[in-house]
């Protein structure tokens, strides 16, 4: 159950959203405004006994072109429909210990799963998900994806 304090500020954000998504979501207009990732290169991650050659991540469903969004959180679905936005590519973003974002792509059949989750879910934004698979080479090479 989402608070009214949750709402407030998903309701906030989307304004927020939507002028993004007016300025042109992903054109180099509203890149050009970003500044630069953090340099960290480590993901939080659990193992669990039922999954121990592969390690979990949670984060926040995304795609690449709008990755350096402040809050990812109220990022919308819709947009991940968007043709720049699909095209960009899936992945997590992952909330760092500092509280900045990083985000790391999946691989094909991430691609694929991810496409299958968000024509299937009601969400509108908030795309919380646990991500069962391995990273290598800065992708998450994805066994499966849930909602969380």
């Amino acid at each position: 159950m989402v608070s009214d304090e949750k709402i407030v500020l998903m309701k906030k954000a989307c304004v927020t959203l939507a002028a993004l998504m007016l300025t042109g979501c992903g054109s180099l207009q509203a890149q050009e405004q970003v500044t630069e990732k953090p340099t960290t290169t480590t993901a939080e991650t659990t193992v669990t006994a039922e999954t121990s050659e592969y390690d979990t991540f949670f984060g926040v469903l995304m795609d690449e072109c709008c990755s350096d969004i402040d809050d990812p959180t109220v990022h919308e679905t819709n947009c991940m429909f968007m043709d720049g936005c699909r095209e960009s590519g899936y992945g997590l973003d992952i909330k760092q210990a500092d509280g900045s974002w990083l985000f790391f792509k999946f691989d094909d059949k991430g691609q694929q799963l991810t496409w299958e989750y968000i024509n299937s879910t009601e969400r509108q934004d908030g795309l919380f998900v646990t991500v069962t698979g391995t990273l290598e080479n800065e992708i998450i090479k994805v066994i499966s994806i849930e909602e969380s």
